[in-house]
């Protein structure tokens, strides 16, 4: 609901979400879109998509979307050769719709664990995102693939901005797989 310039979110009834066994594949802009405060469990399931297999994404001025995530944990899953056509910016993208003004000081999304996936990528662009508090990914498998041409060889693996609480570790990577 939008009041003036100001707008307002309902922040305490929203579903736990498990998403559990699937294979999310052949949409067009994305594999999914998260937006609940509640606990959410994406696990044992396999992307192949062509924009994010997974975007975190809100918006206080388009499309007045969700009012951030609070507790999301990804496990498990496998992310095969995601991001090959033109929507998205990482296999794992988290956006706010927050003006870059107020980036530094929103932490719009919260505490999104990434952990023991597996990650089949053409494109180096992993994971992306701004305004986050408390992102851990760890003991995830990177292999490099050529099943797609590369057309950001030079993007980062983790393009993180205006966010605190980072860890990154357990990180293996495997060339050309």
């Amino acid at each position: 609901m939008v009041v003036g310039k100001d707008v307002l979110a309902e922040i305490d009834n929203y579903p736990d979400v498990t998403i559990r066994h699937c294979i999310i594949q052949k949409n067009r802009a994305r594999g999914m879109l998260i937006g609940s405060r509640g606990k959410v469990v994406i696990e044992d399931n396999m992307f192949h998509t062509s924009g994010a297999a997974i975007l975190f994404e809100g918006d206080g001025s388009y499309w007045f979307e969700q009012a951030g995530v609070r507790d999301v944990t990804l496990r498990n899953n496998l992310f095969d050769n995601c991001n090959y056509g033109v929507w998205g910016n990482a296999v794992i993208q988290i956006g706010s719709g927050v003006q870059k003004e107020y980036r530094n000081v929103s932490r719009y999304n919260r505490n999104i664990k990434i952990y023991n996936n597996t990650f089949n990528v053409f494109d180096p662009r992993l994971l992306n995102g701004y305004s986050v508090k408390g992102i851990t990914f760890s003991n995830n498998t990177i292999n490099k693939t050529d099943a797609y041409p590369d057309k950001f060889p030079d993007g980062k693996k983790f393009d993180l901005s205006d966010c605190s609480d980072l860890k990154v570790d357990g990180l293996s990577v495997i060339e050309n797989n």
